[in-house]
């Protein structure tokens, strides 16, 4: 492992972690909420250009995943089948 051998997070940004992410060398990744994180700072004041740059110079050199909304609607039609299956 490189110069990545143990997880950064944004204490700030706690309640915005959704978990993470392995990368090949096993080394974990935090993966934030990008609406959640906007949310906080919107309510401390700053506008969303304000907080793209914030986020931006605080997560400089870090190694981070954003989850982003998904902006499609899958179709899913509910129906009595099962859906996953457990195999032992």
């Amino acid at each position: 492992m490189d110069e990545y051998e143990e997880i950064v997070l944004l204490d700030e940004f706690n309640e915005a972690l959704v978990g993470c992410v392995f990368d090949p060398e096993g080394v974990p990744i935090p993966c934030y909420q990008t609406e959640a994180v906007w949310r906080i700072l919107a309510g401390e004041g700053y506008t969303e250009e304000e907080a793209d740059n914030y986020i931006e110079q605080l997560t400089e050199g870090m190694r981070v995943v954003w989850i982003h909304p998904l902006e499609i609607k899958p179709e899913f039609t509910p129906d009595k089948k099962p859906h996953l299956r457990l195999v032992h």
